[in-house]
């Protein structure tokens, strides 16, 4: 049978024509997707708000912090850019993370669609780094020193000595490894104090008791005077301090406490020292030394007329109204290994020597390390 030639073209042209018109279908339906029941196909969920966490934050130079950016509806689909007010202030990075340039304020925003968030960035200078401490700074509350008095800050005391307090005490460089600095005296807190008026009753070392009633503490009873390597020349105020005040602790010893270590925890509830301290304590026979006289090449026991130190720090307490001027005799938290006495100062001269426990008229001072 034969087959005519228009009628062949005529059946081509039929078919090329019904398979555009799948093709154009399928291309239609994938741009639009599938129907969703009511004449709606494939409409994507706008964005219609975004939330960003935290909505404010403050930051120092040079701090980062990383915000977040919630889209809602849930279900939304799109993009968010997150754009800064103020480069010049704080930047912002594609992933949100905000970084403080110089002080003031800004916006950052997170966009998505039409919606936006913002997060309100206050920025603040960074602290200038503190100089080294020198003899005769002021020490603040805060931790900080100055050499200039700061009128916004509170002084609670001097800078008497600049170096490591811990090298020599075990007990403070365990307990406080940030006290690196030096070593700051009271404003005030001077005040007439037996070392420990029931001495005669109790009868013994404080050390004794603590030797056999607790661990961790060093020995700091003088035994040798004469001897430049004796503790009567060791920083060990801290560790004395903490060895009587668990003393004091112990039962039945609250019928002879050491009544010039209770004045300096007392103390440290009316001025609170700084948590970057060792807390308010009272010193070593050393310790007072540096306070009196300054460093010293030899046995403390040898000084007499070194009085350097108490003078420029009494300079400086008369600056303050309410301090109390180094003078006279003060306590150390050193024992002789002749219980009844302990080891003390003389303000006048620099002179070390021991008097009796139960001695009323010394004066205590107390010190921090910093």
């Amino acid at each position: 049978m034969k087959t005519n030639k228009t009628t062949m073209n005529g059946l081509a042209a039929a078919i090329c024509v019904a398979m555009t018109a799948i093709c154009l279908a399928g291309c239609e339906k994938e741009k639009t997707g599938s129907d969703d029941g009511q004449g709606n196909e494939g409409q994507k969920t706008e964005v219609s708000s975004v939330e960003v966490t935290p909505a404010e934050v403050s930051l120092k130079e040079g701090e980062t912090v990383r915000l977040q950016a919630k889209t809602l509806p849930e279900d939304a689909e799109g993009t968010v850019v997150w754009t800064s007010g103020d480069a010049g202030t704080a930047t912002v990075t594609e992933d949100g993370t905000v970084t403080a340039i110089a002080a003031g304020q800004t916006e950052i925003t997170a966009t998505c669609g039409n919606a936006s968030g913002t997060c309100k960035v206050t920025v603040t200078a960074a602290e200038e780094p503190l100089a080294d401490p020198v003899a005769g700074d002021w020490y603040y509350s805060d931790g900080t020193w100055s050499t200039d008095l700061d009128p916004e800050r509170e002084v609670i005391g001097v800078v008497f000595w600049t170096g490591n307090p811990a090298d020599e005490d075990m007990l403070l460089a365990a307990e406080h490894p940030e006290c690196v600095h030096g070593l700051v005296v009271s404003l005030s807190g001077d005040e007439a104090s037996p070392w420990q008026a029931q001495i005669s009753a109790y009868g013994a070392t404080v050390w004794s008791w603590v030797e056999e009633n607790t661990e961790g503490f060093m020995d700091g009873v003088c035994h040798d005077e004469y001897s430049e390597d004796d503790n009567l020349n060791k920083k060990l105020g801290y560790n004395n301090t903490k060895a009587a005040e668990a003393f004091n602790a112990g039962a039945g010893n609250g019928l002879w406490p050491v009544d010039a270590v209770a004045k300096a925890a007392a103390y440290g509830e009316t001025v609170p020292a700084p948590e970057t301290s060792s807390g308010w304590y009272l010193p070593s026979a050393k310790e007072l030394s540096l306070l009196c006289s300054g460093e010293y090449d030899g046995n403390i026991y040898d000084i007499y007329g070194e009085t350097a130190t108490a003078e420029l720090v009494n300079s400086r307490l008369a600056m303050l109204e309410g301090s109390a001027q180094l003078e006279g005799y003060y306590w150390s938290s050193t024992e002789s290994s002749s219980y009844s006495y302990a080891f003390e100062v003389s303000f006048s001269s620099g002179a070390v020597g021991s008097g009796s426990k139960s001695g009323s008229s010394d004066h205590v001072r107390f010190i921090l390390a910093f």
